[in-house]
């Protein structure tokens, strides 16, 4: 019965270490007020003389996701299309 037991453990412990896809680069997931539903929100690095456009995204239901890759950290600013404030980060 115990040898039983230590099986079934053993399988369910192996079963449940799943691991993740690993993703080479950042995964940026946002959520934002559902009236801004298709508008265009943008990803800029900022650090040097002029913006550099890194991605955008469409608002759909209120959430947004950015994927890439930067080569090293930097500063980096969201907008929103048509408003008026960005977001620092």
């Amino acid at each position: 019965m115990f040898k039983r037991l230590l099986i079934l453990v053993l399988v369910i412990a192996t079963a449940s270490c799943e691991q993740e896809p690993k993703h080479d680069g950042y995964i940026l997931n946002g959520s934002i007020d559902k009236s801004a539903n298709g508008k265009l929100v943008s990803l800029n690095s900022i650090s040097r003389s002029n913006p550099i456009l890194l991605d955008s995204a469409r608002v759909v239901d209120g959430n947004i996701v950015f994927k890439g890759k930067v080569d090293s950290p930097d500063m980096f600013i969201l907008t929103v299309e048509n408003g008026q404030g960005s977001l620092i980060w």
